[in-house]
């Protein structure tokens, strides 16, 4: 059957069966076909029952602003009103923060990198320099005024706002790269806050401030002076999870933690003989972490839902990454794609809609997924 006559009997179908067809000639990417079955739908009588669907099929439902060229490292502050990007390399990268409404305006641009908002948006911290010369400032976008933060003795890498306006910072002592992690109050000294002896990196925070989670060991994100056997040291094998109050700190054996929003469950990936595993773990307390999954596919990037329920992960079980989902406590993982392209970077945005990309670097989209 030619292109046209086969065009030709998709317009001849009832409208349903016209969608169906167009849909399922979408999935194995025959788009002239799709597109052209889709156009005779939305012309019909029936063309306000498939308009949402279509838009969804193809994309057209979610518009996309262009915010800024040359941009990376984007971030929005907790209660959504802001957002930073950089641009730039070296010593010529600088950082923009903008209002989030009609025409992103500008709030401030700053020289550094590294940003992070305060809990309420209203001040950022950001690093200036670089190597020993590095230093920590704060701004307060309101009255646009550049506060550096005392740091004698040490070189930082990264920095957290706590929700009561203190900071934690990740950094080196002079003429080291075995970073630990300290605590910083308004107008006070930085007091070390982290127990091991190895590099602490990545950062992360609870929601509520509760807990930190921070990787242990491996490679530095400080690369200067002694100890180059940590600048250049293996993958990161361990995590800490610290609690704020008690300043607890118990490091735990496995790799690519993440924490769920409400800061209640953490999950991560053991690698022994071949297998690769899924735990799950509370935050508080000593709880031993429970057996989620297990396979001897590849297997990375978990996502947490919101309330540590459920996890989703990539595995390869043939050629391409698919995603999975299981509960915290194991059992059967449910899968959630089934496509011919990779599906990769799972992220929850709540409880029920899970948003991914499929496809290669060059032609990547981005899905979201009733859960």
């Amino acid at each position: 059957m030619s292109a046209v006559s086969a065009q030709a009997a998709a317009r001849d179908l009832p409208t349903a069966e016209r969608w169906q067809d167009a849909e399922l000639a979408w999935e194995r990417g025959d788009y002239v076909r799709a597109l052209t079955g889709l156009e005779t739908v939305l012309r019909g009588t029936d063309a306000s029952t498939f308009r949402e669907r279509i838009a969804l099929l193809t994309g057209e439902n979610w518009h996309t602003s262009h915010v800024a060229d040359d941009a990376r490292a984007p971030r929005f502050s907790p209660d959504g009103r802001r957002a930073a990007y950089e641009t730039g390399q070296g010593a010529a990268r600088i950082t923009r923060v903008i209002e989030m409404r009609d025409g992103f305006p500008l709030v401030a641009e700053l020289t550094g990198s590294g940003l992070v908002f305060s809990a309420d948006g209203a001040r950022v911290a950001f690093l200036i320099g670089q190597r020993e010369q590095t230093q920590l400032m704060v701004r307060d976008l309101v009255s646009s005024r550049d506060e550096a933060v005392p740091l004698s003795g040490v070189v930082p890498a990264q920095a957290l706002f706590h929700p009561d306006g203190s900071l934690f910072v990740v950094a080196a002592p002079v003429g080291d790269v075995r970073t630990r992690l300290y605590r910083v109050t308004p107008g006070g000294a930085p007091i070390r806050v982290s127990r091991t002896d190895s590099v602490v990196a990545e950062l992360r925070m609870a929601g509520d401030g509760a807990s930190l989670l921070y990787g242990v060991g491996g490679r530095s994100p400080v690369q200067i002076g002694t100890g180059r056997a940590f600048a250049t040291g293996p993958a990161r094998r361990q995590f800490a999870i610290m609690d704020v109050a008690t300043e607890a700190e118990r490091v735990i054996t496995g790799e690519s933690p993440v924490m769920s929003a409400d800061g209640s469950t953490v999950a991560y990936i053991t690698r022994t003989d071949g297998t690769n595993r899924v735990h799950t773990l509370p935050v508080g307390g000593n709880a031993e972490a429970t057996d989620a999954y297990a396979t001897s596919d590849p297997l990375t990037n978990l996502a947490l839902t919101p309330d540590g329920a459920r996890i989703t992960f990539q595995q390869q079980p043939r050629e391409d990454w698919e995603l999975f989902t299981v509960s915290r406590t194991g059992g059967a993982p449910e899968r959630v794609t089934r496509e011919i392209q990779h599906d990769l970077l799972p992220q929850w945005l709540n409880g029920n809609r899970l948003l991914a990309v499929v496809g290669e670097a060059r032609h990547r989209r981005s899905y979201l997924y009733a859960g």
